[in-house]
């Protein structure tokens, strides 16, 4: 079921009002639209391609090792100021113990985009920062039990897509059965084109927390 079927009127409208009140300045609903977002990682591309050059370039070099889909659950965009989606989203990875001012709201960011997901858990551990990806980056801990799963991973933000891709590579070599990327948000640089034209015609309205982001807006989940 999804979230709004689960939630009551009010849970609904609570939901809603604290994630604009937080991050709706600057974060947006993902766009899917064919030749004018990458149909990975919703990326602004130009109409002439149906993906952004950095997904063509993983899919000519790994194929079917990549992820069987990657879903951002928003697009963000500015700088690292305070008060800022980038400030909002990396917070998650501070160490424990350190004050996380918006882990509230990325917790709610994510448990809002995983409504009917199913995932089963594995851990892995980088051994490389580069941003290329790279099927021999990571590796799958000895109690994880990957083969046949259905496997979730969770990226805080999709910049170039290197690290979460580069998981699924290890996972897919690991003979995982589906390996879905959760990105809590997309990172749009609106210095760049088609960016800052697609960000002047398409993110206009505020984050609606209660639109799918993987089939948005005909969601019948």
């Amino acid at each position: 079921m999804s979230l709004k079927g689960r939630l009551s009127s009010i849970g609904r409208r609570t939901v809603r009002e604290r994630l604009v009140a937080e991050v709706g300045g600057y974060l947006r609903n993902v766009v899917r639209k064919p030749h004018v977002t990458c149909a990975v990682c919703v990326t602004p591309i130009k109409p002439a391609f149906g993906l952004c050059l950095r997904c063509r370039c993983d899919q000519w070099e790994f194929g079917n090792g990549l992820a069987d889909l990657v879903v951002p659950s928003a697009m963000r965009f500015g700088d690292a100021s305070p008060g800022t989606s980038c400030t909002a989203t990396r917070t998650l990875k501070r160490p424990p113990g350190v004050t996380r001012p918006c882990s509230a709201c990325c917790c709610l960011l994510r448990w809002t985009s995983m409504e009917g997901a199913s995932s089963a858990g594995s851990a892995t551990r980088s051994i490389s920062e580069q941003r290329v990806t790279s099927a021999d980056r990571f590796a799958i801990t000895a109690n994880s039990q990957v083969r046949g799963r259905h496997v979730l991973l969770i990226e805080d933000t999709w910049a170039s897509g290197g690290n979460a891709q580069s998981a699924a590579l290890t996972l897919r070599d690991r003979e995982a059965a589906n390996v879905m990327i959760l990105a809590l948000a997309r990172w749009l640089k609106p210095e760049e084109q088609p960016t800052s034209e697609f960000m002047t015609s398409c993110l206009t309205a505020d984050y609606d927390p209660l639109i799918c982001p993987v089939n948005a807006p005909n969601c019948t989940c």
